[in-house]
């Protein structure tokens, strides 16, 4: 059957039709066409849409966490600049030991250490070696105390306490015995 034929014979069948029945076709054939539309045209979309909206989003979630990590990033290495700065303005030769015997005799505290023991350790992942004075005063006076810490961490050679362990003296009224740990990066 030819195409031509097969357009004649509906054009026949539709011609016979009263036209209640060609309204009802035609309807019918409309009801068809918009359904088809709709399920391969708006849906399609409407779908891609959606996906376009949640990759917006995760785009959106992903470029502010990227902003946040940029802003950290900056402060780290601004950190990491005012650091070194202060590291590289050290004084050549400068040693933790005998840095923490002169603020010792600074803050009044000189007599009261029992001992000072040296030592180095690793950095971790960072690969540096850091200088570390393990320290123990007897007796001392809390506000001496206070003086001596105060000098060693707002020093601008680096120097930090790691650990600190006070207990109270029970022979001398105020004081106190102390076990320190503090440590700098070896220059």
């Amino acid at each position: 059957m030819k195409v031509n034929d097969l357009t004649y014979r509906i054009r026949s069948y539709i011609n016979s039709l009263n036209p209640r029945e060609r309204y009802v076709l035609l309807f019918g054939a409309a009801a068809v066409f918009v359904f088809l539309m709709i399920r391969l045209i708006v849906f399609p979309l409407a779908g891609k849409q959606k996906a376009l909206a949640r990759a917006l989003v995760e785009k959106k979630l992903a470029l502010s966490e990227m902003t946040a990590l940029q802003r950290e990033y900056e402060a780290i290495r601004q950190q990491a600049s005012r650091a070194s700065s202060r590291f590289q303005s050290r004084q050549p030769g400068f040693t933790l030991f005998s840095f923490l015997d002169t603020l010792a005799g600074r803050a009044g505290v000189k007599g009261n250490i029992v001992y000072m023991k040296p030592s180095t350790a690793s950095a971790g992942e960072a690969g540096q070696e850091l200088s570390v004075v393990e320290m123990k005063l007897d007796a001392v006076n809390l506000e001496r105390l206070v003086g001596y810490l105060r000098m060693i961490e707002t020093s601008p050679n680096m120097v930090f306490v790691k650990r600190l362990s006070i207990t109270r003296q029970e022979k001398t009224a105020g004081g106190v015995d102390v076990l320190m740990q503090v440590e700098t990066v070896k220059g």
